[in-house]
């Protein structure tokens, strides 16, 4: 389905960050857990907001999504990007205004004959 016919989402403000670069200590195989690896997320985070008045302190900020990033992929190494997109998907719920979120995450050097090797998941609230 597409997400402005979700009732829940319709009236929803999708924000959107693309091709977030960082080198992250990720991958189950041995020659994955030598040395951190590129990797690109792309968010997309729906977000009820109709109050802003055009200030900043109402709206959603944006740095939230990269604050988000960057703790999860600062600590110890993670095997699967499963496990990734799904802490940084859970932990930008948290936020009261957002009510969905898309989150992507590539590794741009897994295959050497394939641009990316990614995992994409969709998460919303109840």
């Amino acid at each position: 389905m597409t997400w402005y016919l979700d009732p829940q989402l319709r009236n929803c403000r999708r924000i959107l960050l693309k091709n977030i670069r960082r080198n992250v200590r990720i991958g189950a195989y041995d020659h994955e857990k030598s040395a951190p690896q590129p990797v690109v997320f792309n968010v997309e985070v729906f977000v009820n907001t109709h109050d802003e008045d055009d200030r900043l302190d109402n709206a959603y900020n944006y740095d939230t999504v990269i604050r988000t990033i960057d703790h999860h992929v600062a600590g110890q190494h993670i095997a699967l990007q499963e496990t990734l997109v799904e802490a940084i998907a859970q932990e930008l719920l948290q936020n009261p205004r957002v009510v969905a979120v898309v989150v992507r995450s590539e590794k741009t050097k897994a295959y050497e004959t394939a641009e990316s090797a990614g995992v994409e998941i969709f998460r919303k609230k109840n």
